[in-house]
């Protein structure tokens, strides 16, 4: 399940920038530059709790935090972004740090007043949480702004320090993205909360940061497991990247239920005509009960970074033993921007999130497709559009239809799908459409399909 495929296909995507992952932590800022406001003054937040007699004569753990690094930064999109570091300066861990973000005009009325949290919850003794506010609303040609901290919880979970590997970063057109693997080598099972990156320049000043777009947040002991961080940055700053540094809120849990499932062979890789990224393949439940799947796909360079990531729901939510069922990969972060150049793909490893894959709960039952027409454009743009009947004896919710196109070894090489949305009465019919795009290289009158609809029962 957990075999690196060596891709095929060519695939023209350059190296611009990769950096190392860097392990310093970062200072605080100085003054913004430009036309940005002044830097705030920064809070010492809630004082946490009060010292007495726990018991033993001893004070009890403090919990402690402080605002650090506040600075603000205007992106691509013209949104205003506040960023910043929450400490924990107390000898207890932290949770659930609310934050306010106020903006004030130039005769000090306050315009905006927003609450916010930390971006990884759990904050240990000594350890920092970044913080990413970012608004919408126009605000003042010129404002000052602040982020104070107005509470925090003290808590007593602990948090599992998880490895951190084969880091990538690329620049894009007023954004970065961080791409890499965590891996567990705490020898026992865990939950991950959180994660989140700050992005820093040569300076050490902290550039921008968020949470996680995509990551896997169950680890069982030794696995891997990848993320992608999206991060907007000035597009007017001539600040260089210097690295990013990794905030993460992973806890021990419980062992899951081991995932039994197996990869078809011979997946299919190519760009549409509207250049994004498939990536097509077949699943099947080799388990004992039914489940609901989410697939993650990791494509690498040739040594070893992570390139970008794909997260995957399958169009069929539950998957029954032994039923099979095609997928495809679409949504690419970084390989979609057009405005990116990541390093060259070189292989792709195929797994389940076992996070998010589940014992399924959703019923199906076959229906009937009682008519059906297709069209090929040129650009490999294919249609199907065809009626189903509700043969099952009672209504049905909904219509999940599924279509693949095989080449003429049987391979999986595109495939579509779509939900009619509405409960379909026994014995009814129902129109629908599929519209999606194969390998416009391919020469698709020579590929055979199989369609396959079910409906969702009560």
């Amino acid at each position: 399940m957990f075999t690196r495929k060596t891709l095929l296909s060519g695939l023209a995507v350059f190296l611009l920038l990769a950096l190392a992952l860097s392990a310093c932590n970062v200072p605080s800022p100085d003054t913004p530059a430009g036309d940005q406001p002044a830097a705030p003054a920064a809070s010492d937040g809630n004082p946490g709790s009060q010292a007495g007699d726990n018991g033993d004569g001893a004070a009890p753990p403090q919990a402690t935090v402080s605002m650090d690094g506040v600075a603000a930064f205007r992106d691509a999109d013209g949104n205003w972004n506040v960023i910043g570091m929450v400490t924990n300066r107390g000898d207890a861990p932290v949770d659930n740090v609310v934050v306010a973000v106020e903006i004030y005009d130039e005769s000090e009325n306050l315009v905006l007043r927003e609450e916010t949290g930390t971006l990884t919850g759990l904050i240990m003794p000594g350890e920092s949480a970044p913080l990413r506010w970012r608004t919408t609303q126009t605000l003042p040609a010129s404002f000052r702004y602040s982020a104070i901290i107005i509470s925090q919880q003290k808590s007593d979970q602990q948090r599992l320090d998880l490895t951190v590997r084969n880091v990538n970063i690329t620049r894009a057109d007023g954004r970065v993205y961080v791409t890499g693997e965590l891996v567990n080598e705490t020898g026992a099972p865990v939950e991950v909360y959180d994660l989140a990156t700050l992005l820093f320049d040569s300076n050490g000043q902290p550039m921008s940061a968020n949470a996680a777009a995509i990551y896997t947040s169950y680890l069982n002991p030794n696995d891997a497991g990848p993320f992608v961080f999206e991060l907007p940055v000035d597009p007017n700053s001539d600040a260089k990247m210097a690295g990013s540094t990794f905030y993460i809120d992973a806890r021990s849990v419980a062992q899951r239920e081991p995932i039994s499932m197996k990869f078809l062979p011979n997946q299919y890789v190519y760009r549409d005509a509207q250049g994004r990224l498939h990536l097509v393949g077949e699943v099947t439940n080799t388990s004992n009960r039914p489940l609901d799947i989410r697939l993650l796909a990791t494509m690498y360079a040739s040594d070893d970074t992570v390139v970008d990531a794909s997260a995957l729901d399958l169009s069929l939510r539950t998957l029954f033993p032994e039923q099979t069922t095609s997928f495809d990969f679409i949504i690419w972060p970084v390989l979609n921007d057009g405005t990116a150049t990541p390093p060259n793909i070189d292989s792709f490893v195929l797994q389940a999130d076992p996070g998010w894959t589940l014992d399924a709960t959703t019923a199906y039952s076959p229906l009937d497709i009682t008519a059906l027409d297709n069209n090929a454009a040129p650009d490999g743009l294919v249609t199907f559009e065809g009626t189903l009947t509700n043969n099952t004896g009672s209504a049905v919710e909904d219509a999940t239809i599924v279509v693949v196109l095989r080449n003429a070894a049987g391979a999986a090489v595109a495939m579509g799908a779509t939900r009619t949305g509405s409960a379909i009465a026994a014995g009814s019919t129902a129109d629908f459409g599929i519209r999606f795009y194969a390998d416009p290289n391919m020469d698709l009158s020579q590929l055979t399909y199989e369609m396959e609809a079910y409906g969702t029962m009560p």
